[in-house]
C-alpha cells in the first residue's frame, strides 16, 4: 500500500477575492436594480393618481367655464335685448295706437313703418272730412311732429286715403316703447 503524503503547504485559492467582490457586486447591482424597481412602481402608481386628479379637475373647471360662458352669453342676451328695445320703433303699439282714431278696425288697409321715423298708411275713409278730423286726431299726439296726406283716392262711396306720419323717434319710444315690452 502506498500511502501519499503531501509535504506541501496547501495553497490557498487564488482566485478567492476576486470571486468574494464579483459576489459582492452582483448582490448590490441587484439590491439597487430592486430599489429603483421599486422605486419606479411607486412613482408611476403616484403619477396615475395625479392625473386622474388633473382630469377630474379639468371635468370641474369645464363645467365651471360652461356655467360661466352660459351666464356671460344670457348676459349678452339681455343687454342685446335692452339695446334693442331702447334703439328700435314701437312700430306694433304704433299700430295699434293709430287704430284708435278709426271707427272700425277694418278700414285700414294697409300700415308700413318705411324709415326710421316714418309710417305710411292707408285706410278707408267715407268723407273727406273724417279724414281731416283723423289726421287732426294723429297730429295731437306727442310723439307726431307731421302728418301729411299723401294721396287720396274716391272709390264708390268712399275715399282711400294714403296717410304719412312722422314721428319723433325718442317722444314714440317714451311714450309707448314701455307698452311694445309687454306685448
Amino acid at each position: 500500500m502506498n500511502t501519499e503524503i503531501n509535504f506541501l503547504e496547501k495553497q490557498p485559492w487564488k482566485y478567492r477575492k476576486t470571486v468574494f467582490f464579483v459576489a459582492l457586486f452582483l448582490l448590490l447591482l441587484t439590491i439597487a436594480v430592486s430599489i429603483l424597481y421599486i422605486q419606479k412602481s411607486r412613482l408611476v402608481a403616484e403619477l396615475t393618481e395625479e392625473k386622474i386628479k388633473i382630469a377630474q379637475v379639468e371635468e370641474q373647471l369645464l363645467e365651471i367655464n360652461k356655467s360661466t360662458v352660459n351666464q356671460q352669453q344670457l348676459n349678452n342676451i339681455k343687454e342685446e335685448i335692452e339695446i334693442i328695445r331702447t334703439e328700435e320703433i314701437p312700430v306694433v303699439t304704433s299700430y295699434y295706437s293709430s287704430l284708435e282714431g278709426l271707427k272700425n278696425p277694418n278700414q285700414l288697409v294697409s300700415f308700413e313703418h318705411t324709415d326710421e321715423n316714418w309710417l305710411v298708411m292707408d285706410a278707408i275713409f267715407s268723407t273727406v272730412e273724417e279724414v281731416a278730423n283723423y289726421m287732426e286726431d294723429v297730429q295731437e299726439k306727442k310723439y307726431i311732429l307731421r302728418t301729411e296726406l299723401t294721396a287720396m283716392t274716391k272709390l264708390d262711396k268712399n275715399y282711400q286715403a294714403t296717410i304719412t306720419i312722422i314721428v319723433d323717434e325718442d317722444a314714440l319710444r317714451e311714450e309707448l316703447g314701455d307698452a311694445e315690452g309687454m306685448d
